[in-house]
């Protein structure tokens, strides 16, 4: 009964929370926990712990080598070990750091059991008394009755727990390469991954002068300057509600908006994303004291987007309104917003322009385009 009501967890945090419950019916402690075995065997990790009092000193993560220790001794012999009085233990074991931490939790008795899973030796359960002389044989033969399937339910539980950990990381790292909803279909196996977007809004930005840094300086503060600035751009993006498509270099280009929406409010977010980058880059200062300037390029208008290949694939976004948007980047000033006159015409009753005039741009001929230089 004690085994089914354990066995009714699913991650090892829910077995052992139950064993904490349950096995108090039979065996006595005031604190239960869980060493695994680690790096091949030679290493005992703390790995579960809980106490019906207040402060725990020897937590969870802390671990010791398993060669000339005592536990070493209870592996190999796979019988259990009861110490009654751990005081008078460290007295005698002066350097055993994790007992000391244990007698000033106020622990005055142990029972440490061997878990072992299909003749494998996978850790240690401790069973610990705040009261002196507490276990006694009988309490080591009912961990025997149970020993067998605890451990058996215990490594289970722990590699469930471990798969369903390294798929969390495995999700995180897919969504910082593509969005939430690519991710989804990328997921459901669809191939290729395309959206249509009728209107996006695309910003590109490049460091002033960067290329000319990066060929003075050593490669490894070339890439902390660019750290620096880019990580701070990255939380920028999450204050805005914009998306970060990808860095190339120096470059680095957002769109706001998604396939199934339209109107300002996108448009808003991202001019609003384009002020706070220019005024937070304008704080820095290259090694040789001279001021970082920014030069950004925003245009609005159709695109597709998509994940194509299987190797090394990337979320992108194409068409003529991103070579437009790269154009005003490409064309613009240093410290400056430089922006076409879509932009202009939907949002200068919210934004204050500078009006440049008509310049020539690449693959588009004569346009007129503006600064963008505060909010009203």
């Amino acid at each position: 009964e004690l085994m089914r009501e354990i066995n009714m967890g699913l991650l090892f945090d829910e077995v052992m929370d139950k064993a904490y419950e349950t096995l108090r019916l039979v065996l006595p402690y005031n604190r239960l926990s869980v060493a695994l075995l680690d790096d091949g065997g030679q290493l005992a990790h703390a790995r579960w712990a809980r106490s019906d009092y207040s402060e725990m000193k020897l937590r969870t993560g802390y671990s010791g080598r398993l060669k000339g220790s005592s536990l070493q001794e209870i592996i190999s012999s796979g019988e259990p070990r009861i110490i009654s009085d751990l005081a008078a233990y460290l007295e005698a074991h002066p350097d055993s750091a994790s007992t000391r931490l244990m007698v000033a939790e106020g622990i005055r008795s142990s029972l440490t059991c061997p878990l072992i899973a299909t003749g494998k030796p996978i850790g240690f359960m401790f069973f610990s008394s705040r009261t002196p002389d507490t276990y006694k044989d009988a309490h080591i033969d009912i961990f025997k009755l149970i020993a067998g399937q605890l451990s058996i339910v215990l490594e289970k539980s722990n590699l469930y727990q471990q798969i369903l950990q390294e798929k969390e990381k495995s999700d995180r790292l897919l969504l910082n390469v593509v969005p939430a909803r690519i991710a989804n279909r990328l997921r459901a196996g669809e191939q290729p991954v395309v959206e249509n977007f009728p209107e996006i809004n695309i910003f590109f930005a490049d460091i002033v002068a960067f290329t000319e840094f990066a060929s003075r300086y050593p490669p490894d503060q070339v890439v902390d300057f660019l750290q620096n600035i880019f990580v701070r751009i990255d939380r920028l993006c999450d204050k805005c509600g914009v998306e970060k498509i990808k860095t190339i270099g120096d470059e680095y280009m957002v769109i706001s908006g998604s396939p199934d929406s339209a109107g300002d409010v996108h448009l808003r977010n991202l001019l609003d994303f384009a002020l706070q980058v220019r005024s937070f880059v304008e704080g820095f200062q290259y090694p040789d004291g001279r001021p970082v300037k920014i030069r950004i390029g925003m245009h609005t208008g159709r695109a597709v987007a998509g994940v194509i290949g299987q190797k090394k694939f990337a979320y992108d976004i194409w068409g003529d309104a991103v070579n437009v948007a790269s154009r005003m980047e490409s064309s613009g000033e240093a410290g400056r917003i430089h922006v076409t006159g879509e932009i202009y015409a939907r949002l200068n009753n919210e934004f204050l322009f500078e009006e440049r005039g008509t310049i020539l741009v690449k693959g588009k001929g004569p346009m007129r385009t503006y600064f963008l230089t505060a909010r009203k």
